[in-house]
């Protein structure tokens, strides 16, 4: 089992959401005991939990760790050529993606790097709006030639680059990019899902400069724009399967106060 550890910093909302939410299920389960309609082993599970969940109502505290467990670990770091939900836990938190789906109102469709967005009226011209002063965690800024690089490696991959998600962009006939927070993608005919495909969690946004002189330097780094930073992947030692193997990160301040957890 991989063991996951993101040490969180300022804009934390939906995990600070999630633990004043708690307070609600204590209250419920307080009346479900006080009406006597618990059974003793009930009783007893929630005498042990029950005091755990009260400490969540407390007022919420921003900063600190949140761990979590996967039973798998990534053979790799590459977004576009995997495919398990197992991936996307420890590694998808580093990037950005160019839209994502509101997780608060699925499916719908909300911006991620693009600040806005446009469609032909015949669905064949997609034109995204860049946020400005986005960085990647090793400084560089982020530029529509990243979203043109990110997206050309899915779309057409390189000989030696697994895409899983290729077919998805098949209606692509040309990536322009006319100024540095620009882009333009110009479809062969319409396809309906194409908000939603750019909206997919794979489609993670790399530095077109490291693509351009390795276009293999996914697959053994972690480099993104997104709010937690790469620190660290622990490998169990050989023979042990995954038991021991963990990763660790850290928030990084400029995404979170660029874009704040809503």
């Amino acid at each position: 089992m991989m063991r996951g550890q993101f040490a969180v910093g300022a804009g934390l909302g939906r995990i600070e959401r999630l633990a004043s939410g708690f307070g609600g299920v204590v209250g419920r389960i307080a009346a479900l005991v006080n009406a006597r309609a618990a059974t003793g082993p009930v009783v007893a599970l929630l005498a042990l939990l029950l005091p755990q969940m009260a400490q969540a109502n407390d007022t919420p505290k921003r900063g600190g760790t949140l761990e979590f467990a996967s039973t798998v670990e990534p053979g790799n770091y590459d977004c576009h050529g995997n495919t398990s939900f197992a991936f996307l836990h420890p590694v998808a938190p580093h990037y950005s993606t160019l839209l994502k789906f509101d997780a608060a109102n699925y499916p719908q469709i909300v911006g991620d790097l693009a600040q806005s967005w446009t469609v032909s009226p015949d669905r064949q011209t997609y034109t995204f709006k860049l946020r400005p002063n986005v960085l990647f965690h090793d400084g560089s800024r982020l530029t529509s030639a990243d979203i043109e690089a990110s997206y050309q490696r899915i779309a057409h991959p390189p000989a030696g680059v697994i895409s899983a998600r290729q077919v998805d962009f098949g209606a692509i006939a040309a990536i322009d990019t006319p100024d540095p927070l620009t882009v333009i993608f110009r479809l062969q005919w319409p396809d309906a899902a194409m908000l939603a495909n750019f909206a997919s969690p794979w489609n993670c946004i790399y530095s077109a400069a490291r693509l351009a002189a390795d276009p293999q330097f996914p697959k053994t780094h972690i480099l993104g724009t997104g709010p937690f930073v790469f620190v660290e992947h622990r490998r169990a030692r050989a023979g042990r399967a995954s038991a021991g193997t963990s990763t660790s990160s850290k928030a990084n301040p400029i995404s979170m106060a660029m874009r704040p957890v809503s």
